[in-house]
C-alpha cells in the first residue's frame, strides 16, 4: 500500500465510526426537520426548501464534528485564501476536461443509438433508477414549473447545489473518507469504496459513481480540496443549465 504523504500526515476518523455518525446525523436530521415543517409546508410543493435546511444542519453538525475532532476548517481557509489563484485554475482547468468528456460521450452514445436505429435494433434502456432518469425528468419539470417562477426559491436552490452541498460532500467523501480510505487501502480501493457511497446517497448510482469518481481522481492527483470543491458546483451548475435547457428544447 503506498499513501501519498500529504494524506499520511492529515488528521483523520476511523472510517466506522464516521461513517456511523454520519447515518445517525442525516437520519436525525431529515427527521427532525419533516416534523417541523410536515404542519405548514407541504413536501411536494416545497421540497427544495426541505432539502436547504436539512443540508443546513448536517453542515453544521460537519464542521462540529470537525472541531471536536481537532480539525478546524477556519484555519485552513486561511490558507486556502492565500493560494486562491492555484485553487481557481486547477477547478477549472478539471471542469473543462469534464465539459469535454461529457460531450465526447453524449456524440458517442448518440451515434450508436441512431446507427443501431439504422439497422433495426432499439436503443438499450438503461435502469432508470441505477441511472438516475426518473429523477432527472422529475427534477427537469420541478426546476421548471416550480423555482423558475420565484427567484428567491431558484437562488436558494442555487445556493444548496452549488456552493453548500460541494462544500459539505467534499469535506465528508473526499476529505475525511477517502483520505481514511486511502491510509488504510490502494489508490483503486479506496476510490472504489468513496464513490460508491457517495453514489448511494444520491438517485442515480451509475451516474453520480462517475462523477464520484472523477472528483476521486483529481483529489488523488492534486490533494486540492478547494479546487474539488468548486470543480464540484461547477458540475452541478452545469447540470442545472442542462435541466433547464432540456425542459426548454
Amino acid at each position: 500500500m503506498s499513501c501519498p504523504t500529504e494524506f499520511e500526515n492529515k488528521k483523520t476518523i476511523p472510517i466506522v465510526h464516521l461513517l456511523f455518525v454520519a447515518l445517525v446525523v442525516i437520519v436525525l436530521t431529515a427527521g427532525f426537520v419533516a416534523i417541523v415543517f410536515k404542519s405548514f409546508l407541504h413536501f411536494k410543493d416545497w421540497e427544495d426548501i426541505y432539502f436547504l435546511f436539512i443540508e443546513f444542519l448536517l453542515g453544521c453538525a460537519l464542521f462540529y464534528f470537525l472541531k471536536i475532532t481537532g480539525i478546524y476548517p477556519l484555519f485552513y481557509l486561511k490558507t486556502w485564501l492565500r493560494e486562491k489563484r492555484k485553487h481557481l485554475i486547477a477547478g477549472f482547468k478539471y471542469f473543462f476536461i469534464y465539459f469535454v468528456s461529457l460531450v465526447l460521450l453524449v456524440v458517442v452514445v448518440t451515434t450508436i443509438a441512431l446507427l443501431l436505429g439504422k439497422i433495426g435494433i432499439p436503443a438499450p434502456d438503461a435502469n432508470s433508477k441505477l441511472f438516475g432518469i426518473a429523477n432527472q425528468n422529475k427534477q427537469i419539470i420541478y426546476l421548471n414549473t416550480v423555482l423558475l417562477t420565484s427567484v428567491p426559491r431558484f437562488a436558494l436552490y442555487l445556493f444548496r447545489v452549488c456552493v453548500l452541498a460541494p462544500i459539505i460532500e467534499e469535506i465528508f467523501y473526499r476529505r475525511l473518507l477517502f483520505v481514511g480510505l486511502r491510509k488504510k487501502f490502494n489508490f483503486v480501493p479506496s476510490l472504489l469504496i468513496s464513490s460508491l457511497l457517495f453514489g448511494a446517497m444520491h438517485a442515480g448510482i451509475v451516474q453520480v459513481f462517475v462523477e464520484g469518481a472523477y472528483l476521486g481522481y483529481v483529489y488523488e492527483k492534486e490533494k486540492n480540496l478547494p479546487a474539488n470543491i468548486l470543480l464540484h458546483s461547477l458540475t452541478n451548475l452545469l447540470s442545472i443549465i442542462i435541466m433547464i435547457l432540456l425542459w426548454q428544447s
